[in-house]
């Protein structure tokens, strides 16, 4: 019989899995957090982030969560933005910069190229990887 419990990384309590991964009292504050920060961008559209923790007591870490997460889209509010995971430029939408998502797409494209360049000199020198040749 398999548990599907966890250890919440809030506070550390054990609790039964879900699609969350907060134990039911951590979710429950986390959904309090995010309903005053909507309530309050509802009423100042053009607040920033630190305008919003300092207002609302709600501190930047789970505002940035919000937005990361999508829960608040930051296109609707001009001012909220936060930095890129890689390089820490300031964006409103998604995880990275449009830069660093050129940059990783670039390094992605070019490892495809190497390894499908790879396979076929080793197809030619009659290797074959990860497939059977018919008898």
């Amino acid at each position: 019989m398999d548990l599907n419990v966890a250890n919440c990384p809030r506070c550390g309590r054990i609790y039964a899995k879900t699609l969350r991964n907060l134990c039911p009292d951590c979710l429950r504050e986390e959904e309090e957090l995010y309903e005053i920060v909507y309530r309050y961008l509802r009423d100042n559209p053009k607040s920033t982030v630190q305008q919003v923790s300092e207002n609302t007591g709600v501190p930047e870490e789970r505002i940035l969560g919000f937005l990361r997460q999508d829960r608040i889209m930051s296109s609707e509010w001009s001012q909220l933005t936060y930095p890129c995971e890689r390089c820490g430029t300031q964006i409103n939408t998604g995880r990275f910069c449009e830069s660093c998502n050129q940059e990783m797409q670039q390094s992605l494209d070019s490892a495809a190229r190497s390894i499908k360049g790879k396979n076929a000199d080793q197809q030619r020198s009659g290797y074959h990887i990860g497939t059977r040749r018919p008898r």
